[in-house]
């Protein structure tokens, strides 16, 4: 288990430094979900069947492994489909992604939307009765080969370390995933040196270094949530004067909290700028209050 945790730490940590060296200028860009994939969500899956044949992978990426129902969820105006001739126990609204390959298109449907906050698809619900209840995206077909428990062990150990690490990013003290993380890179530096940059950096694009590979690592930001409650046009004002960040900067901050849910108004700062600009947010009149509760303040939180 502790080499388990090592391996995934060193994987976690030298995206790290891969990212915050980023000489790119836009940082949803930077930290984007593809990007993320492709350094850290690669690594992690190599290392998962790391000393085991194709078979196991091939294995994995099958069918075998499904769960057999959609486990979507699908927010308020989605569209979801009502099947008449579905013998059901209650009414099942069907995705419109499980819908279309699903044997009811052939079907007496209803079109419909979601008029729920969340909602689940019905695809594969115990409750239907018929064949063709589970889609083809989710229809499972059944073998008989036995996984080495070796490989069962080890992946087993990595979600169970990947959940520690979320509980860790989800608890309301902030410091515990900072101090842990900078134990990771305590660590990792300790591992490939301070100017490991010919190994680390080859091929990418990043600032010109001139100094420790850790050295942005150890910087922090500022992040604001959206609450989804109070005007998004009020952050323009609240950061152009309070923060000294101009319109244009404001506006995109803006524009991120629609489309990404935050907006990082401090990037690679140091964790007294960091407060600095947190008490000043706070010191803002009554109408602008409001956002207080959505600032995190620490290292790493993107």
């Amino acid at each position: 288990m502790e080499e388990i945790k090592r391996r995934i730490d060193k994987i976690i940590i030298y995206g790290l430094v891969i990212t915050s060296n980023d000489k790119g200028k836009n940082i949803n860009q930077i930290y984007s979900e593809a990007r993320l994939q492709k350094i850290v969500g690669d690594s992690l899956e190599q290392f998962v069947f790391e000393g085991f044949g194709l078979d196991i992978m091939e294995w994995f990426n099958s069918d075998e492994g499904n769960v057999e129902r959609c486990t979507n969820v699908n927010l308020e105006g989605d569209p979801f489909y009502l099947c008449e001739d579905m013998d059901s126990q209650e009414e099942l609204f069907i995705c419109y992604d499980c819908f279309l390959h699903s044997g009811n298109l052939n079907h007496q449907y209803i079109p419909c939307e979601s008029t729920n906050i969340e909602m689940s698809c019905g695809c594969g619900s115990l409750n239907t009765s018929e064949c063709h209840a589970t889609c083809s995206k989710h229809f499972k077909t059944y073998g008989s080969e036995v996984l080495p428990e070796t490989f069962l062990n080890k992946f087993s150990y990595i979600i169970q370390y990947c959940c520690e690490l979320l509980a860790e990013l989800c608890t309301n003290d902030h410091s515990v995933l900072d101090n842990h993380m900078e134990a990771m890179l305590e660590a990792y530096v300790g591992l490939v040196g301070l100017n490991a940059t010919s190994n680390i950096f080859n091929n990418r694009k990043i600032t010109s270094l001139n100094h420790a590979i850790d050295f942005n690592a150890r910087k922090s930001c500022l992040i604001v949530l959206n609450d989804d409650i109070h005007d998004l046009g009020e952050f323009i004002e609240c950061f152009s004067e309070t923060l000294n960040i101009c319109r244009q900067s404001a506006q995109a901050a803006e524009r991120d909290m629609y489309e990404h849910g935050y907006a990082c108004i401090r990037y690679l700062f140091d964790a007294a700028g960091c407060q600095r600009a947190k008490e000043s947010i706070e010191q803002l009149p009554v109408t602008s209050q409001k956002f207080i509760d959505s600032i995190l303040c620490g290292s790493r939180r993107f």
